[in-house]
């Protein structure tokens, strides 16, 4: 259950920084990892705002684009950062 692996967790803290800390004792944080085998950025945008929509904390949002050329990338951080 999601109360085990809460309680599991603390016991093994791994704390990361990117913009910023999570994993803070006392925090709750989540990674984002939203993917599209067709790189469709509207699916991509509602996998990124359904996760936010659950209120689960600070979070750092990642992309595993299909295609990782310098145009996609920029396509899809423009849907979702522009």
């Amino acid at each position: 259950s999601n109360a085990d692996l809460i309680y599991g967790g603390k016991k093994m803290p791994v704390i990361k920084k990117a913009n910023t800390t999570i994993s803070l004792p006392g925090t709750f944080s989540c990674r984002l990892q939203p993917n599209d085998t067709r790189d469709d950025v509207q699916s991509i945008a509602a996998q990124i705002y359904e996760w936010l929509s659950f209120g689960a904390g600070d979070a750092v949002i990642g992309f595993n684009p299909v295609t990782d050329d310098v145009e996609n990338l920029s396509r899809v951080l423009d849907t979702v950062y522009g």
